[in-house]
């Protein structure tokens, strides 16, 4: 059977949360599937570009295919493609691209609650539609949240979800949902198609990228470690830096290090860090690559994921958790959406409350004052991820689902 996925970046190269999930999943659903990737989203840099040429193979069934040839290395040319070039390259390219992919009969399709995915399905595929659409739900959709910082992003967020209700919805077939609130969501807001089918998909792990690295546990100064985004709202870093200022006095041979992508926020963030007494123990990484995680992560003391209680959490599962977790390091964390479902206190996790600084704070106390009971829990938390989060376990049920459609 022939998977088509239309993706906005190449999940190989992108580092975001569901470009790891799904890089981690296609190579093990690789294994029931013969699996295209439709990247229209252009190059990210000139190395991607070197690395992938227009088209090839990124394993023996995995096949890629870029779009767009553009790469989009500064923020205008990103900006220009986002809203203009993008567009106008299916208006220009249109029957070329529909003639090609018509040849290939796909059995799937799964595409996702992007615009720019969702409009190059609904404009190049959906006229000729003889396969079951999928689509991969894993978190609330934007129209209950908005993110945007200006007219033109208030302007797409609207268009994407009409987009998404007027285009996409009546032709669903299958519904993958990471979390089970979420699921039930859709079911009640999405679904007007009565054949549709639901599956629960949780978040999945390579356990390998973290098995063979290299070890050097502290080889600098002792250090806590948080990977995400510079979001106050999503992420809650700043609740991150407070709390560090909180227990740095206690735990002196502790640095933190900061691994965000620049969002909303980044400019609050700095100023944080700035003000902070222990600032010159507070690192800012940037955004750092897929292949620097594995090391960030396994040779920290502690992992950190102080997410508050915002919708978005409600309903999505954060897929940092689950790498923090296959890590086998001990991790502090917020009781929100779904993640005390999978995780207990003191046995694979150190809670503490949403939004509260000093709960977060004594979270990341207990952990560094207890090295033998963190050791516990890290391992406890690996526990939990090889049993729900295995990238192999999650293909085969995936696989077993759809052979029982």
């Amino acid at each position: 059977m022939k998977f088509l996925i239309i993706l906005k970046n190449n999940p190989f190269i992108n580092s975001s949360a569901s470009s790891n999930r799904w890089k981690n999943l296609l190579t093990s659903i690789s294994n029931f599937y013969d699996i295209e990737l439709l990247i229209i989203g252009g190059y990210l840099n000139e190395e991607e570009k070197l690395e992938y040429s227009n088209s090839g193979y990124i394993s023996e069934n995995i096949s890629y295919s870029y779009q767009n040839q553009i790469i989009l290395k500064s923020r205008l040319k990103r900006i220009l493609f986002k809203y203009i070039l993008f567009y106008l390259s299916l208006i220009l390219k249109r029957k070329e691209i529909s003639k090609a992919l018509e040849k290939k009969k796909y059995d799937y399709v799964l595409i996702f609650p992007i615009i720019e995915v969702m409009y190059f399905y609904s404009f190049i595929i959906l006229k000729n539609k003889n396969h079951k659409l999928i689509i991969e739900f894993n978190e609330y959709p934007e129209e209950l949240y908005n993110f945007s910082t200006n007219l033109l992003q208030d302007y797409f967020n609207k268009k994407e979800t009409k987009l998404l209700k007027n285009k996409i919805v009546p032709n669903i077939d299958i519904y993958l949902v990471m979390t089970l609130n979420l699921l039930d969501f859709i079911k009640k807001k999405y679904l007007n198609k009565p054949t549709a089918k639901f599956y629960h998909l949780p978040m999945s792990v390579d356990f390998s990228r973290f098995d063979n690295m290299k070890f050097t546990k502290w080889k600098d100064t002792p250090y806590i470690a948080y990977a995400g985004s510079s979001s106050f709202i999503k992420d809650g870093v700043d609740i991150l830096i407070k709390s560090f200022d909180i227990i740095a006095e206690k735990h002196q041979e502790f640095n933190l290090k900061i691994a965000a992508f620049w969002e909303s926020d980044g400019g609050r963030m700095i100023e944080l860090i700035e003000k902070s007494k222990f600032k010159s123990r507070i690192f800012y990484l940037g955004s750092i690559s897929g292949n620097q995680i594995p090391e960030l992560f396994k040779n920290s003391a502690l992992l950190t994921l102080p997410r508050p209680n915002s919708k978005q959490a409600q309903g999505g599962f954060p897929t940092k958790l689950g790498e923090y977790l296959a890590s086998g390091i001990p991790v502090c964390a917020t009781t929100v959406g779904e993640i005390p479902d999978y995780l207990t206190n003191n046995e694979s996790v150190f809670f503490a409350e949403p939004g509260s600084v000093d709960s977060f704070a004594n979270a990341m106390d207990r952990a560094l004052s207890n090295p033998e009971l963190a050791q516990k829990v890290g391992m406890g938390g690996r526990k939990v991820a090889e049993i729900h989060f295995n990238k192999d376990v999650q293909a085969q049920k995936l696989h077993k689902f759809l052979q029982n459609l």
